[in-house]
């Protein structure tokens, strides 16, 4: 009795062992925007370029996904013809919530997760405020309470605010973009800002507004050390890497015939592999690269535009 007791537990435990390793999650999802099936929606796709997923289907324009630091939530921009909303749904396409509901007056253009969470940071334009130029303003990541101006100069816009990756504030791309001209600017949690980046590094005058070059897609890597970003500043979008005061900048994409974009070093990363978006291809497509190789892997294969790329990317435990 004791032995058919001891091979019926041994039996479950090698179901539930096996059961275990066939649904344990093989590849890291990259969560992005695609208009292949007419409009822009949401879908995910593993970073081995498997396991496409479409994770929203509606009339609306869905946009701008934004995967939270510890991978748990994903907001995104909805557009129709009541104006833009944020929504934010489980990883997998499902929970959807409307946490908005018209309540931005103006067009929501960004949004981003702040470092605890428990805020969405968005790029505004309201007609009411700065003479429409886009600023900066946070909201609560569970009900959207709580909608706050954080940007402080009316007489610029600031574009895809992401979130410094030691919890002390955000980097923006601020300036016009009619004339070409982004620059990166570092917000402290309370909006004021702290610097520039990078403290003229391609600049051949010292005006922060200058004409004919934009820096702009900023993202930290997890240690905050490091800042990520696209520039024009040789003739196409390249990817730069540059240390957080501005310092030492290198390209790391080195594509100069074609454009390098959004990139995304996501938060928890590795520390060298980032996503962005390329038109390498012919067309914007999705790619991963790692800082330290320079080697691009192609992920998404599409005549469509796939690009906003957003992922968290676990640090290696073996």
């Amino acid at each position: 009795m004791i032995v058919t007791r001891v091979l019926v537990l041994l039996g479950f435990a090698i179901t539930f062992l096996v059961s275990a390793a066939c649904s344990e999650q093989v590849g890291t999802p990259i969560y992005f925007q695609s208009d292949r099936d007419g409009q822009s929606e949401i879908y995910s796709i593993w970073d081995d370029g498997t396991n496409l997923q479409r994770l929203t289907t509606d009339p609306a324009e869905d946009t701008i996904p934004s995967l939270s630091l510890d991978g748990a939530k994903l907001a995104w921009i909805k557009s129709g013809n009541n104006g833009t909303d944020i929504y934010t749904m489980n990883p997998d396409g499902t929970g959807a919530q409307n946490l908005t509901n018209g309540t931005i007056p103006g067009v929501i253009d960004y949004v981003t997760w702040s470092f605890k969470g428990d805020k969405l940071v968005l790029s505004v334009s309201d007609p009411q405020v700065a003479d429409g130029n886009y600023q900066i303003y946070s909201i609560s990541s569970s009900d959207g309470s709580g909608y706050t101006r954080l940007s402080q100069d009316d007489t610029m816009s600031h574009y895809h605010p992401r979130t410094n990756m030691q919890g002390v504030g955000y980097i923006v791309s601020v300036g016009d973009l009619t004339k070409n001209s982004l620059d990166l600017l570092l917000l402290n949690l309370e909006g004021k800002a702290m610097g520039k980046v990078p403290n003229e590094t391609f600049r051949t005058s010292n005006d922060f507004q200058a004409s004919g070059t934009s820096e702009d897609f900023a993202t930290y890597q997890s240690n905050g050390r490091l800042i990520m970003f696209s520039t024009n500043a040789s003739g196409v979008f390249e990817i730069y890497r540059v240390e957080a005061d501005g310092r030492r900048p290198a390209n790391v994409t080195m594509q100069s015939d074609s454009n390098q974009t959004q990139p995304d070093w996501g938060g928890a990363l590795d520390g060298n592999t980032f996503a962005y978006v390329s038109d390498q291809d012919g067309n914007p497509e999705i790619y991963i690269q790692s800082s330290d190789t320079r080697v691009p892997t192609r992920l998404t294969v599409n005549d469509a535009n796939d690009t906003n790329p957003t992922w968290i990317k676990l640090v290696s435990s073996e």
